[in-house]
């Protein structure tokens, strides 16, 4: 399984930062933590511009796309997710960060977005990792998620308790940065 976690490309957009997402990072190193080889995780950042940024989804074919954002850069998340899902319209898409941890709905309903994760997202990207690997678990009994159903209609899932032990969660993996 390939999992690609990204930024919004920004390069030549309203926003520009030069810093990585600290929250992707604890991500992928979740995900490696858990999963070891048997499952590739890509951080993509925010420094290419958004051509760029789809030619690297399409040479890395992730199996998951998850998106990290906040509300300044919502309307350019929400274009790149069109673009993603243009392209690669079978590819999950799951966004999390301050602006879909906030207002999923709006998310999802301005969005092509499948799934907003809520709150810290270390252990949840893990469940959904467990999940679309080999269709374990439903998505409805996962903690922290808001989806969209086969009908289209937003589900709510219940909020994932805070991790209790920060120490306990591996540390980013800088040297990819």
């Amino acid at each position: 399984m390939r999992i690609l976690l990204a930024d919004p490309p920004r390069k030549g957009s309203y926003y520009h930062a030069n810093f990585p997402n600290l929250g992707l990072l604890y991500l992928v190193s979740s995900l490696r933590n858990k999963f070891g080889p048997s499952v590739r995780v890509k951080y993509l950042d925010g420094l290419r511009g958004l051509e760029d940024h789809l030619r690297a989804v399409e040479a890395f074919r992730p199996d998951l796309y998850g998106l990290s954002f906040a509300y300044f850069t919502r309307n350019l998340a929400y274009d790149v997710m069109r673009r993603v899902k243009g392209r690669f319209p079978g590819l999950p898409v799951i966004c999390g960060g301050a602006m879909p941890s906030a207002v999923p709905w709006e998310v999802l309903s301005e969005s092509p977005a499948d799934i907003c994760v809520r709150g810290e997202g270390e252990n949840t990207v893990c469940d959904l990792a467990e999940h679309f690997r080999g269709g374990r678990g439903r998505l409805k009994d996962i903690p922290g998620l808001v989806f969209r159903d086969a009908d289209g209609k937003a589900v709510e899932t219940a909020l994932r308790k805070p991790e209790s032990d920060l120490d306990a969660l591996p540390l980013p993996p800088w040297q990819e940065v």
